[in-house]
């Protein structure tokens, strides 16, 4: 688990975002990760399922993720104003 990782994710849940997990891994290696990490999260789309419709994106397209230190205020930047409005 990259540093930060739990507490910035938990935070985002806390105000109020839902958080998925997105990964080309196996589901139960994923679930047994974030949960072992104490991670909350409120879906995993594993190994085989679709980009999952989001307001933003946490990877190598969208934010580029340096480190969570770095990310995390340009993430809450961007969704400050977003309601959860589709999902």
């Amino acid at each position: 688990i990259i540093e930060g990782a739990r507490e910035a994710i938990n935070l985002l849940r806390e105000y109020g975002h839902k958080v998925v997990i997105n990964s080309c891994n196996e589901l139960e290696w994923i679930k047994r990760t974030l949960d072992n990490a104490d991670i909350r999260y409120d879906k995993i789309c594993a190994k085989g399922s679709s980009k999952p419709l989001a307001d933003c994106y946490l990877d190598d397209k969208s934010i580029m993720f340096t480190t969570w230190a770095e990310s995390l205020p340009k993430v809450l930047e961007m969704i400050n104003d977003k309601d959860n409005r589709k999902w």
